[in-house]
């Protein structure tokens, strides 16, 4: 199964899906993981954590505000 971005299928982020599998569970999932990375200042995972938000649809603006996010 190929995941398709938001650029490939020319869809909202926010209804990113492949088949009958909705993303947008993962998109929010990968882009909290990434957030608590940046916050816990876990840089070596952040790479790998941003490919996932993208391949689960985020779009750029939604990985920079994970990434601009602080802890209050």
């Amino acid at each position: 199964m190929r995941i398709q971005t938001p650029e490939m299928n020319h869809r909202p982020a926010t209804r990113v899906s492949t088949g009958d599998v909705n993303l947008a569970p993962l998109k929010i999932t990968a882009l909290i993981y990434l957030r608590e990375a940046r916050i816990n200042e876990e840089y070596e995972n952040m790479t790998e954590l941003v490919r996932y938000a993208r391949q689960f649809g985020a779009d750029r603006r939604e990985i920079a505000d994970a990434l601009n996010a602080v802890r209050v």
